[in-house]
């Protein structure tokens, strides 16, 4: 069980969460003053490769059946069923794009420096690039022609031109150099 302030989730693995468990986890929070809100309150099933339930145990919590979700947003970062990180990066190309329009948008007019420093500053950061671990080929490399175009579209050279050419004159790190 995780809490983030307005947020509480149960992880439930392979369905093994018993009636007591939850009885001792309400029992503790109750000891520290602590209520569970059940409309903000999910679980989420963990499947084990070897072991899949057919059925699902349904969680009730103050007389209400807890909402079994497909994925959660905790703090910025999408947590999945299968451990998957492509939804977080889907969520990054998205917005990489969003902040290369804005600067496209913003600062067209201005010197090839200041896209430069902009571009370093504003479309180099991923959010948690870092805890990425299991994605797909085909996500990666989405990410990596958001990145690579952000950075072309943003200095108003053809999509033909060499990028590692582009990055090497403008000192910018590549997008295998962030990961």
């Amino acid at each position: 069980m995780y809490s983030a302030g307005r947020e509480c989730f149960f992880l439930v693995v392979c369905g093994l969460i018993s009636r007591s468990l939850q009885t001792v986890l309400i029992g503790i929070l109750t000891d520290i003053d602590m209520l569970f809100n059940v409309t903000k309150t999910m679980c989420m099933y963990f499947a084990y490769h070897r072991l899949r339930l057919l059925d699902v145990p349904q969680l009730r919590m103050y007389g209400s059946t807890l909402e079994y979700v497909s994925f959660v947003n905790y703090l910025g970062y999408f947590i999945t069923p299968n451990l998957s990180d492509d939804q977080a990066m889907q969520s990054q190309i998205r917005s990489l794009y969003a902040r290369a329009n804005s600067l496209i948008r913003g600062f067209r007019h201005c010197s090839v420096e200041v896209k430069r420093i902009l571009f370093s500053s504003y479309g180099t950061s991923l959010y948690c690039a870092q805890l990425w671990s299991d994605y797909s080929m085909g996500v990666i490399s989405k990410l990596r022609v958001a990145y690579n175009g952000a950075l072309k579209l943003l200095l108003g050279v053809s999509r033909q031109s060499s990028t590692s050419q582009l990055f090497a004159n403008n000192r910018l790190d590549t997008f295998d150099a962030k990961l």
